[in-house]
């Protein structure tokens, strides 16, 4: 009897984000199993799902997020225009995380408004420059779908941050059906390992010590410290 119980303790998942038990959700078509919370609603892969390092990489350079591409400059300026605008007055500092192959974002910071921005990219340009550094503004698009431990994540870039600065970010909110879900062409992606809804944003905010103070119930949001 306590063999069990302790097998049936060790099948147990826990949240990444807010440390409550989850749920199985699987994906029979596509041999995948996510982990559902019931309490904050972050939805992640197994880690045994994961795509290697080199088959991330391969997949973001498969992206036509260049600078060539008005769509994707047109997509990225309504994003400032919504998260980050309405909130912050441009003065000081920004840091672009998750900038990519190509620093887009960071590229109309800077040229069209006249704002310092640093990149980080794991893949792209992986010295932390920013370590000992602190912004007024750090940017984060299509980025928090790939973390494996987004707490962990969000509390570095709290380090980052000045006092009353922004943590802007854009990442595609998730359906809480599950027919739904397993049918969002979002999660197929290979590289898209967590999902999000604006219940989950502001659990993990506060593991952070992060205010959420702006979401559009799709897909932007913005913290401040």
């Amino acid at each position: 009897m306590k063999e069990n119980m302790k097998i049936a303790e060790c099948e147990k998942t826990f949240c990444k984000i807010c440390g409550n038990e989850t749920r199985k959700l699987q994906d029979q078509q596509m041999k995948k199993i996510y982990h559902a919370c019931p309490f904050c609603e972050y939805i992640f892969l197994d880690d045994e799902g994961y795509a290697s390092h080199e088959e991330e990489r391969t997949r973001y350079m498969e992206h036509d997020n260049s600078y060539e591409n008005e769509g994707y400059r047109t997509f990225l300026e309504g994003f400032l225009e919504a998260a980050v605008f309405p909130f912050w007055d441009g003065l000081g500092s920004a840091l672009d995380f998750g900038s990519g192959p190509e620093p887009v974002l960071a590229r109309i910071m800077s040229e069209k408004y006249g704002i310092e921005t640093d990149i980080y990219d794991l893949h792209f340009s992986p010295e932390k420059a920013y370590a000992d550094k602190r912004y007024d503004l750090i940017v984060s698009t299509e980025v928090l779908e790939h973390l494996k431990n987004p707490v962990e994540t969000f509390k570095e870039l709290y380090e980052c941050m000045e006092a009353g600065g922004l943590l802007s970010v854009m990442t595609l909110f998730h359906y809480v059906n599950d027919k739904a879900f397993l049918g969002w062409h979002y999660r197929r992606d290979k590289t898209h390992i967590g999902f999000f809804t604006p219940k989950t944003l502001a659990v993990l905010g506060r593991k952070a010590n992060l205010r959420l103070i702006y979401c559009d119930e799709k897909r932007c949001a913005t913290f401040i410290k």
